[in-house]
């Protein structure tokens, strides 16, 4: 029997209900720089969605699917395992296992892209998808008040054998796949049974299983993991470079949406904000912090300049 011939790219989405406002407006700034990058938007939730949102984000070319926590379980086999362990949903969010899921996709697409939508899209992402098999940056230094270098070992609380956790922390949140990862559905059983041994230990679950797996390729298939930059594809608000970056990531609580001083520093995303409440889309249902800041913004400093003439 014939295989179907593989599509080429995905754009992979995991968010809870009250965040639709913010894949709406990734979506929307997508289309914008990279408008014939993905043949297909999957975007897993926790079915809290909005009628409205979903709608709206069903109508940007998003497939909606409600994430399904039944995972395998600690020894990889997906018949013995009830489900991701109730200790572990109470300390993690479920859909932040749902990028792992890219794993499985691979029989379906060449390369798959997974983006956290506290992200911010200020150009084109097309040389992203030339990184890989697997590929992340490590945590920009910004980030950080003393502008060091986050280590792997910040994830867990206890030594793990051939995990190297002084080695550079990579962060989760923007994640390329591509179909020459060896064997994929065997790794994604393999970040559960981490996750299910060592969950007791993790602080924060993803960047664990992240950091493990890319570790795992670099010794038993070298090449396979490669780093991209993260001044250009992965830039924290805090780093100069996030003006100019094509990908900007608010991670920890530096927020797109959150700060008045953000939103301000950062107008491309503001005004795809803006289109995704002119759909009409749900809001961010809380008031920014120094909302002073956004809403004058850098343009209302023109209005501070003395008056001239057309002759001057």
């Amino acid at each position: 029997m014939a295989t179907m011939p593989k599509k080429n790219n995905l754009l992979l989405l995991g968010l809870t209900g009250n965040l639709s406002f913010a894949a709406g407006a990734l979506l929307l700034s997508l289309r914008r720089h990279s408008p014939a990058l993905f043949d297909n938007v999957l975007l897993f939730h926790d079915g809290k969605l909005p009628q409205g949102d979903a709608d709206i984000l069903q109508s940007l070319g998003a497939e909606l699917r409600l994430y399904d926590t039944r995972l395998p379980g600690m020894d990889g086999t997906e018949e013995s395992a009830p489900g991701i362990g109730q200790n572990i949903l109470q300390r993690f969010s479920p859909l932040a296992f749902s990028r792992l899921e890219a794993l499985n996709l691979l029989d379906e697409y060449r390369k798959i892209l997974w983006l956290d939508v506290d992200t911010a899209i200020q150009g084109d992402l097309t040389p992203l998808m030339e990184y890989g098999p697997l590929a992340l940056s490590r945590e920009d230094p910004y980030f950080r008040h003393d502008g060091k270098t986050a280590k792997a070992g910040a994830n867990i609380d206890t030594q793990v054998n051939g995990f190297d956790p002084l080695a550079p922390n990579l962060n989760s949140g923007v994640i390329v796949f591509d179909d020459n990862l060896p064997e994929p559905r065997k790794l994604y059983k393999l970040c559960f049974k981490w996750l299910h041994t060592f969950a007791a230990n993790i602080t924060f679950a993803d960047q664990f299983l992240f950091n493990m797996l890319a570790q795992h390729l670099g010794k038993r298939h070298p090449g396979s993991f490669t780093a991209f930059p993260y001044e250009r594809f992965n830039a924290h608000p805090r780093n100069p470079l996030a003006q100019s970056a094509a990908l900007v990531h608010g991670f920890g609580p530096y927020k797109l949406w959150s700060d008045g001083r953000i939103l301000a520093l950062f107008p491309e995303w503001l005004r795809d904000y803006q289109r995704w409440r002119d759909f009409g889309g749900s809001a961010w249902p809380a008031e920014p912090r120094h909302a002073e800041y956004y809403l004058k913004g850098p343009f209302h400093l023109l209005g501070q300049l003395p008056s001239v003439s057309p002759e001057e």
